[in-house]
């Protein structure tokens, strides 16, 4: 199992160097802002250089949290999520654990060391925290408000593990990064051959036309391979209708 999780969830984390793995523990942040916009908001006014990386996060990160739970049950329950989800799930686990400690972050206010000196002791499941099953579920509920595939288009440098995808019921990562700008110049070659089929024809046309062009649009928005594509298709159906009042 050791050897197929290093080729897999634990790929960045045993590279020869921690470069992939800070990259990757980066993507701690994104995610505590959609799990806590306010804690994430106070974290980045202190503007204090040792939370600029989530570095008190990073034995969570390698270990599974192994390294700072003393509870084998507790652990064993955290060790299931992780290797029936996808290999980013301890940092979604990470970020609502922060979240359930949130108070003790607001307590120490505007100083930034005490504010690290609270993340790096934080007692994750504590008996005075919530459980590991109540941490999976909010880490799931996470997931799914915010999947790996909203974070990739983030700076991750040499990170792969946001990259994981699934092959006949197995998580696999690629041995290395993505060209992940490939996915952004398809999106707007698709928004630049929207523009130009279906924007020029509308100038002038009848009400019958500009029907039949935007109900052609819905219809290209729907089949958009990419969520940016449909995007860009939708702006150009509301410049269209702003440009060209009257019915339709």
């Amino acid at each position: 199992m050791l050897s197929q999780l290093v080729v897999t969830h634990l790929r960045d984390a045993t590279r020869p160097d921690l470069l992939a793995a800070t990259q990757t523990l980066g993507l701690l942040y994104p995610l505590l802002r959609a799990a806590d916009p306010q804690l994430y908001t106070h974290l980045l006014s202190l503007d204090e250089p040792a939370l600029e990386v989530p570095f008190f996060a990073l034995s969570w990160h390698l270990t599974w949290f192994a390294h700072d739970v003393a509870d084998l049950n507790q652990i064993c329950r955290l060790f299931d999520l992780f290797l029936a989800s996808h290999p980013l799930m301890p940092l979604y686990l990470a970020a609502v654990a922060v979240k359930s400690c949130r108070q003790a972050v607001f307590a120490c206010g505007s100083d930034g060391p005490a504010v690290y000196a609270a993340l790096k002791g934080l007692k994750v499941l504590s008996p005075s925290g919530p459980g590991a099953d109540a941490l999976a579920r909010d880490a799931a509920a996470l997931y799914r408000a915010v999947p790996p595939s909203a974070l990739r288009y983030l700076d991750l440098g040499q990170a792969v593990t946001p990259d994981a995808y699934l092959v006949q019921g197995l998580w696999k990562v690629p041995a290395q990064p993505l060209d992940r700008t490939q996915g952004i110049k398809a999106a707007r070659a698709t928004i630049l051959r929207l523009r130009a089929t279906f924007l020029p024809q509308l100038r002038g046309s009848s009400p019958g036309a500009r029907r039949k062009r935007r109900s052609a649009a819905v219809v290209a928005v729907l089949s958009s391979l990419t969520s940016i594509a449909a995007l860009g298709a939708a702006i150009l159906l509301i410049q269209g209708q702003r440009a060209w009042p009257g019915p339709v």
